[in-house]
């Protein structure tokens, strides 16, 4: 699998005793670690993050695959900036079938669940790392979770038919146009998230263009 913002495998072994992955080092730290020292980002650098994931996210479906928990846990920000998906351990085969009477197992992190993982039938794998990764950015505007409660069902519930507060509020200095693709990435209905993920990346091209001058500001 190739791609500069994916971790890249250097050797696997899943016959050994333990079976093992040997990934590529990396220097420097989770967006996750970022946000919990207190780090926040120009409106142009969520952007950029958001972009490399997407590009990150646009390979792995590529080659067949979906991540299955993107969170800023899973995002780890290189020295340099780059941004790499990690923590590949729930990731899934796309458009692999199911044996007969299969049930779907509920993989991911609440927080950042699609509203269609706790229903039965069809998932579509690659609109729901989308709603993950709309999630994410929500969460690096406002500065805050779009949906929180005291538990997992509460949470899961939220996803599936609540509002988040309204972002533009949260977060006055966000263009009219990001507002409105984070608001697209968190639709309840897939079918009204972007439909892919090369049409996600130009989108946030044109964006991170348009804000280009936030990301460099003193």
């Amino acid at each position: 699998m190739t791609g500069k913002h994916i971790v890249h495998v250097i050797q696997s072994d899943h016959d050994a005793s333990p079976p093992f992955n040997l990934l590529e080092w990396l220097d420097g730290e989770t967006l996750g670690q970022q946000l919990e020292n207190g780090q926040s980002f120009s409106v142009g650098t969520i952007i950029w993050i958001a972009r490399q994931c997407a590009q990150g996210l646009n390979d792995l479906a590529r080659a067949g695959f979906s991540h299955g928990d993107v969170k800023p846990d899973n995002i780890f920000l290189e020295t340099d900036g780059q941004a790499k998906l990690i923590d590949l351990g729930f990731a899934e085969s796309i458009g692999a079938p199911r044996a007969l009477g299969q049930v779907r197992c509920l993989t991911g992190t609440p927080e950042y669940m699609a509203p269609e993982s706790c229903l039965r039938g069809t998932v579509n794998p690659l609109l729901r790392d989308m709603y993950s990764l709309g999630v994410v950015v929500y969460r690096l505007l406002s500065g805050r979770l779009p949906f929180e409660a005291a538990t997992v069902e509460q949470v899961l519930r939220l996803h599936g038919s609540a509002r988040p507060p309204a972002l533009g509020e949260l977060c006055p200095s966000a263009p009219d146009d990001l507002i409105n693709l984070v608001q697209r990435l968190l639709a309840k209905q897939p079918v009204r998230r972007p439909q892919s993920y090369s049409s996600l990346i130009r989108e946030l091209t044109a964006l991170e263009l348009q804000t280009l001058h936030t990301r460099f500001a003193a």
